[in-house]
């Protein structure tokens, strides 16, 4: 696991796309350091220079945000970082973002994917891809798995619960099945990929004010 501390200032320019979504586009430029805290100690510190262009389309018509029941979200980000920039490294990053919500009554299923691959010469660690945390392979620690490739795909089903308005607007219960590969780890045995691992988490989820509050817990391979 690393610690990123750093400063970054960027500038982004934006249309919206009816109401469909969005297309953006801007430049980062910024120093991050990256601080290995637990983990293989054979995998260096770092201190890079940012410098890159990023563009971002999104499609966004799920009818909520933290517990969706119809619609769908697509979301393709490209990052281009190069000396010219600014940077100390050079690599694009691509990333495609895919949900689809669906409801019947009470219950409710999202479905969720994610690609993102990495093109160059090296990637610093706060911009690689991660594995690890709740419904991102459920059971592993935040960011536990860094690399340059990642794939990922995953179905949460929920279920909302009766009489308990005096609690929370919304209440459920619920759980979700994953299953995910990082490629070219950073923080494992440098250069290699890892077969498929699968995950399962349980949860019981409110819908508040203050937004979305869970309690839950999940198992890996």
């Amino acid at each position: 696991r690393f610690r990123n501390r750093g400063a970054r200032a960027k500038v982004d320019i934006g249309r919206y796309i009816g109401r469909l979504g969005e297309a953006r586009a801007g430049y980062e430029y910024g120093r991050v350091s990256s601080t290995l805290v637990s983990g293989d100690p054979g995998v260096p510190n770092s201190e890079d220079d940012i410098g890159a262009v990023r563009f971002q389309l999104t499609a966004d018509r799920l009818d909520n945000w933290d517990f969706p029941s119809r619609g769908y979200y697509a979301s393709a980000d490209v990052r281009v970082a190069q000396s010219g920039l600014g940077s100390d490294l050079a690599y694009e990053r691509y990333q495609l973002d895919l949900q689809k919500a669906f409801g019947f009554g009470r219950h409710g299923v999202t479905l969720g994917a994610r690609f993102g691959e990495t093109v160059g010469d090296s990637v610093p660690v706060f911009d690689a891809f991660s594995l690890g945390g709740f419904q991102n392979l459920s059971g592993a620690n935040e960011r536990q798995l860094l690399g340059r490739d990642v794939l990922f795909g995953r179905l949460v089903y929920r279920y909302q619960l009766r009489g308990i308005e005096a609690l929370a607007d919304r209440l459920f219960l619920g759980g979700s099945l994953e299953a995910g590969r990082i490629q070219d780890r950073l923080n494992g045995t440098l250069g290699t990929g890892e077969d498929l691992r699968f995950a399962t988490s349980a949860f019981l989820a409110a819908s508040t004010v203050l937004g979305p509050v869970y309690l839950g817990g999940g198992v890996s391979e």
